[in-house]
């Protein structure tokens, strides 16, 4: 009896310890070639229809229509039990460790997967810049933004990003410390649109979002936060019609 708990218990280690690598989830591609439900460290849930927005007492309600069609999304809870956050370090993007403490998404739509949501850990944000680059290849569009760093950090930001984007980072003014550097990164597929975000603070903290999705998925209203189309002026919405 004994034998048969501990080999028990170390299937189950070995089960939840398997490690995933995010860059080998492609978009687009029947669920099944992934096998999702292997991996212990991702929680599933399920939903059928698509959200709409309505206007209650002038204020936007969010809900869901049932149309029968199913939706899964496979996460990384951010408040898991400890044993699952004891692995979560087995979560990557092609060794880029991602951030646990942020909700990472793979949602399945009538079985393609359809959209993903990867934050990778603040430290590594270009990094994960330059893996997105070397897979998806040379942007569709990059828009820059502007923002003043602290003097102490100023070298090391600009260094970070003119590594991966010599041609989109420079000085507005150095005086200032006033740099200009990529903020959204976009990849049109046709079928498909690859979204990079990078963000940065005065204090030189550089953090990151990757959320790629199908134009059918987008169409259907099926993904939260692709659920309402782009604001007015916003560089996406030339590419989400």
């Amino acid at each position: 009896m004994k034998i048969f708990y501990w080999v028990f218990l170390f299937l189950t280690l070995i089960s939840c310890n398997k490690s995933l690598d995010l860059s080998t989830i492609e978009l687009g591609e029947t669920a099944e070639k992934f096998d999702l439900n292997q991996y212990k460290i991702l929680q599933k849930r399920e939903y059928k229809g698509y959200y709409i927005v309505d206007t209650i007492n002038g204020k936007a309600d969010i809900s869901m229509r049932d149309n029968g069609i199913l939706t899964t999304e496979y996460f990384l809870d951010t408040d898991e039990s400890t044993i699952k956050k004891n692995f979560a370090h087995k979560l990557n993007y092609a060794g880029i460790p991602i951030d646990s403490s942020w909700g990472t998404k793979i949602i399945v739509y009538k079985n393609k997967i359809a959209s993903l949501n990867i934050i990778a850990k603040e430290k590594y944000a270009l990094d994960f810049a330059d893996k997105l680059l070397r897979k998806l290849g040379k942007p569709t569009e990059i828009v820059s933004a502007n923002q003043n760093i602290d003097k102490h950090k100023d070298s090391i930001v600009f260094n970070l990003f003119h590594k991966v984007f010599p041609a989109k980072t420079y000085w507005i003014n150095k005086e200032t410390q006033e740099l200009s550097f990529p903020n959204i990164i976009i990849w049109n597929k046709g079928n498909k649109l690859h979204v990079l975000t990078l963000t940065l603070d005065y204090n030189g903290t550089i953090r990151n979002m990757y959320f790629p999705i199908t134009q059918e998925a987008y169409h259907d209203h099926v993904v939260f936060g692709y659920h309402i189309p782009p604001v007015n002026g916003s560089p996406l919405a030339k590419y989400l019609r």
